[in-house]
């Protein structure tokens, strides 16, 4: 994976519309403008932003279709700069609700869907203060570890609802200390697209014990 991805390989590789593509480099654009002022991302990543960040999300999409409807409604939680909630929104895989506790970001977020055309809501609150949602699938990137992550996600999911989540090399490792503090889950995992060494976590049944 050492030669930077371009957008028509992108394109190719997730087979969205060139009108999706043409919205994603718009969004790309005002990452790259405000990243200069707000830290969005990390900079090492920046070199291959289209396989770190835009396909990293967008490999979501075929799992979430996968497992729950259309019209399904999505939380992402730490959005961030937006991936992987607003990259699916833009792919129109389903009803994305994006919670950013950063008001910055919070901006930067309202921002992309603003000149993007991007369908979405973007809530800058803190997670655990969020009490309104049933959603049918809950997603976050880079924002905490596994156990933690479905301490905050189970409030927000309605019953039956999947949780699906990107995790790096140590995905087994988080699993485990998950199961140990108790959380019970039927686990699928798929390969990543964008990390050799990753996986893509997605969780049903999730309770506490």
């Amino acid at each position: 994976m050492s030669a930077r991805l371009k957008p028509q390989q992108f394109q190719q590789q997730t087979n969205v519309s060139r009108e999706t593509l043409q919205v994603l480099e718009t969004y790309e654009g005002l990452l790259r403008k405000w990243q200069k002022s707000i830290n969005l991302v990390s900079k090492s990543t920046l070199e291959d932003i289209w396989r770190r960040h835009f396909l990293d999300s967008a490999q979501l999409a075929p799992i979430l279709r996968q497992f729950v409807p259309e019209d399904a409604q999505c939380v992402d939680m730490g959005a961030g700069a937006g991936f992987p909630g607003l990259v699916l929104a833009a792919m129109v895989c389903g009803q994305w609700t994006l919670i950013e506790s950063d008001s910055r970001k919070g901006v930067f977020l309202s921002e992309v869907v603003r000149q993007c055309g991007i369908s979405a809501t973007i809530r800058v609150e803190r997670v655990e203060g969020v009490s309104d949602m049933q959603a049918d699938i809950v997603t976050a990137r880079a924002f905490a570890s596994l156990d933690k992550l479905l301490a905050y996600a189970t409030p927000l999911m309605k019953p039956g609802a999947v949780c699906l989540f990107p995790k790096g090399r140590r995905f087994a490792e988080e699993v485990a200390i998950a199961r140990d503090e108790g959380w019970q889950f039927d686990l699928h995992e798929f390969a990543s697209n964008s990390d050799d060494e990753g996986k893509i976590l997605l969780l049903e049944g999730v309770v506490r014990a």
